[in-house]
């Protein structure tokens, strides 16, 4: 995707998942990772890490440190795809500790310890709103969803509460929520 985005002003960074096991249900090594994209004339790109979760299903976050270009003011941008069988929340559970671990070492590694950055984070979760995995990262990472504040235009439809659209990824096999954008309070 890189050299077409560029055509559009938009850099990137990319960090591909190990693939040191084959996928279980189909198979193949997978060739796949997590990547940001970023318009260039908004921002410039300071630093970047690769999380490697410690399980066996070969899963990776990825954080990129951002400046700002007009007043300088630095972002953390995260993305991160979970485990994703949705029955096995102690996994994902998991994945998400560390995620919230090697975020705190970054907070404290590019700002100094005891700051509050900005951050944003999106990525396929693999869990509806209102599983234990969404209650992480509002509750025990306390970030708050980008689409707290969705409507949805047939009336009434909300999600265990919350107000996510009514799903975020469609496929032969399901119609749920399970990708987010979740950003810090201080955004």
């Amino acid at each position: 995707f890189k050299p077409t985005m560029s055509k559009f002003g938009y850099d990137s960074v990319y960090a591909k998942r190990p693939s040191l096991h084959t996928s279980s249900w189909s198979g193949v090594t997978k060739y796949d990772g997590c990547g940001i994209f970023f318009q260039e004339s908004l921002f410039d790109y300071v630093d970047s890490e690769t999380l490697v979760f410690n399980d066996t299903h070969d899963r990776i976050a990825l954080f990129v440190l951002l400046r700002m270009k007009n007043g300088g003011k630095n972002i953390i941008f995260a993305s991160t795809h979970l485990y994703w069988n949705i029955t096995k929340i102690d996994v994902q559970l998991a994945e998400l500790r560390e995620f919230g671990n090697k975020l705190k070492q970054l907070k404290d590694k590019w700002f100094g310890i005891d700051s509050n950055p900005h951050v944003i984070v999106a990525g396929d979760f693999n869990n509806t709103p209102g599983s234990r995995v969404y209650q992480y990262m509002e509750n025990d990472l306390a970030f708050k969803s980008a689409y707290r504040n969705y409507k949805s235009a047939k009336a009434g439809i909300k999600c265990m509460g919350v107000n996510e659209p009514p799903h975020t990824t469609v496929n032969y096999k399901r119609c749920q929520t399970i990708d987010y954008i979740w950003h810090s309070p201080n955004l």
